[in-house]
């Protein structure tokens, strides 16, 4: 038996000492790699939050690494809308009527194909994120589909455009004043397109769709603005008013005659308003008005539709003599040689209007004739139900005195004097409504109306001075 000696016991302890610290450092190394890896991996992960992963296309363009806000600036910027080609047919009926993809407002469906990317990453699972991050299995080819973008301006240009080939107007009730006597004509519904189904329609069916089965288009009913039923409540003559344009030029009588057929036969149902303006409308050459004799400020001078006036102040006095006050009214600034101070209706496209409103409850029909050129305008209604008659007064007559001016001229001999411009006075008056018992001639009422101001003429003196 013999004793191991002591370096030999230190030595056998070192080389067990160094196994366990070599194989700690290697132990550690490797949980250090690992989880080195892990974090790199993890970080490489959180990186691609919010982009496009690797391996998707959109139209054969790799998109990774965009964000949603980039990837639609991008598809905007390389696929510029232009989708105009393409036609859809619209059907009702027997009849067809095609339309181009670029009036109904076709565009890339850019939304759609932004979430598809982005769908494609929200549906792998943390691994496959990992394995598409650094090698893509997985593929996603994405191509962009149009889409029909209805907007306002498009859908109204579509629908008019439809409206005109489809559309059937109702046939109205009509009346005619055969020897004073009312002569009507039944009614007749129409229909039109339901505009709502048709955006609905639209925005529900793809272009390709749309392009290979058509749209079939649905309607609803157009009744009558006027049933007949209605209408025949006009029995007889409510007022009627003449006036004479004997003296006028032919291009004002033509003026007169233009406007006056333009306002014959409007029938207006109970609450419906009247506007001289828009029944009347532009007056332009292309539409038959000429020159004539018109007020512009204080004097006369020539413009496009002189003449009308007569017709608006004529029809504003059959008007207040059946009884309705108009809304809008405006008086000349200067007296008319065919109307009383007081009794005119001034009117001018675009800025001035004759606007009144149907108070009955039963209809009115406006009726006009022009012979020898003499206007009169009628209001035709349900006699039966108005036990009053109306009229005008015009009271309290204030003259306004003109004024004169004088200017220098060196062209007249001294102390000589030239009227250029004679002077005249212009008036203010009160215009009220008399209200009498049809049947007694009693006065029942008396209303103030309005103040008119018609305004004076300068009187111009050239003084010579040479």
């Amino acid at each position: 038996m013999y004793k191991v000696s002591k370096t030999y016991k230190n030595l056998r302890f070192s080389r067990v000492f160094l196994t366990f610290l070599v194989s700690g450092l290697f132990i550690s190394g490797i949980i250090f790699i690992i989880g080195f890896l892990n974090f790199k991996i993890s970080s490489s992960v959180n990186s691609w939050e919010g982009k496009v992963y690797r391996g998707v296309k959109i139209n054969n363009i790799d998109v990774s690494g965009l964000t949603k806000t980039s990837l639609k600036e991008f598809l905007i910027d390389n696929f510029p809308n232009v989708l105009s080609y393409g036609e859809v047919e619209f059907r009702l009926g027997d009849k067809v009527v095609t339309s181009s993809y670029n009036k109904m407002g076709i565009t890339y469906d850019y939304d759609k194909a932004v979430n598809e990317a982005f769908d494609f990453s929200e549906n792998l699972t943390y691994e496959e994120k990992v394995k598409q991050i650094y090698k893509p299995v997985k593929k996603l080819d994405i191509f962009l589909n149009g889409k029909f973008e209805v907007n306002e301006n498009n859908i109204d240009q579509l629908y008019y455009e439809l409206s005109e080939e489809f559309n059937v107007s109702p046939v109205e009730a009509k009346v005619e004043l055969i020897d004073g006597q009312a002569v009507f004509t039944e009614s007749q519904a129409g229909y039109e397109i339901d505009k709502e189904s048709l955006i609905k329609m639209i925005n529900d069916t793809s272009p390709v769709s749309a392009s290979k089965n058509g749209i079939d288009l649905k309607t609803k009913p157009v009744e009558p603005r006027v049933p007949v039923d209605v209408l025949s409540k006009i029995n007889g003559q409510l007022s009627t008013y003449t006036t004479t344009f004997k003296s006028s030029s032919n291009e004002r009588a033509a003026n007169v005659e233009l406007s006056a057929n333009s306002i014959n036969g409007t029938i207006l149902m109970p609450g419906e308003s009247f506007s001289f303006n828009k029944i009347v409308g532009p007056r332009t050459r292309e539409r038959g008005y000429r020159d004539a004799a018109i007020i512009v400020g204080n004097q006369y001078e020539s413009g496009l539709g002189g003449g009308i006036c007569q017709t608006s102040s004529t029809l504003h006095q059959a008007v207040i003599r059946a009884g309705i006050i108009p809304s809008q009214r405006r008086n000349h600034t200067l007296p008319t040689s065919y109307m009383p101070l007081g009794f005119d209706a001034a009117v001018a496209w675009g800025s001035l209007d004759y606007v009144f409103k149907n108070p009955y409850d039963f209809p009115i029909l406006i009726d006009v004739s022009s012979t020898n050129r003499t206007l009169t305008i009628s209001i035709y209604g349900d006699v039966t139900a108005v036990d009053k008659s109306y009229s005008l007064s015009i009271e309290n007559h204030e003259s306004v005195p003109f004024t004169t001016k004088t200017i220098n001229d060196d062209t007249i001999p001294k102390g000589k004097q030239v009227v250029e411009k004679n002077g005249s006075n212009g008036t203010k008056v009160k215009v009220y409504l008399v209200t009498k018992d049809k049947y007694t001639g009693a006065q029942l009422d008396k209303k103030f109306l309005w103040n008119d101001y018609y305004v004076p003429q300068q009187k111009i003196v050239r003084v010579g001075t040479k």
